[in-house]
């Protein structure tokens, strides 16, 4: 299963949370590829901008499984990335989506995203 996690901005930490991740996903029998919700920390996220970035990765690596990251950027601009979430799922409707979960993380819009015992599991893997 090919999973794509979207983390809020490359940086020397996501660089190596990478080589981690991979490792840890390939144990669990998973094929794991990262992208970013914006291209560096300075940027605020915009829905069009999120939107692009995420789906530009979706296009090129064509996961069965999107996961989003609820970090910095998320609580940058909630709304804004809920609303990205929101189109992503419209533009890619078969496309499994699963989210970090912190208890102070509200995500606008809850039915977009997959409530199975696997897509738990799945989200425990990696977050």
């Amino acid at each position: 299963m090919k999973v794509l996690v979207a983390y809020s901005w490359d940086d020397d930490i996501s660089q190596r949370r990478y080589a981690r991740m991979k490792e840890i996903a390939s144990r669990a029998g998973y094929d794991f590829e990262q992208c970013f919700a914006v291209p560096q920390p300075r940027i605020v996220p915009t829905p069009d901008l999120v939107n692009k970035m995420i789906s530009s990765a979706v296009d090129q690596f064509h996961p069965d499984v999107l996961l989003i990251h609820t970090g910095a950027a998320y609580h940058r601009a909630p709304d804004a990335f809920s609303e990205a979430v929101r189109q992503i799922h419209r533009k890619y409707p078969d496309l499994r989506l699963g989210f970090e979960h912190q208890p102070e993380v509200q995500l606008a819009d809850l039915s977009v995203f997959e409530r199975t015992e696997e897509m738990a599991s799945i989200e425990r893997t990696f977050f």
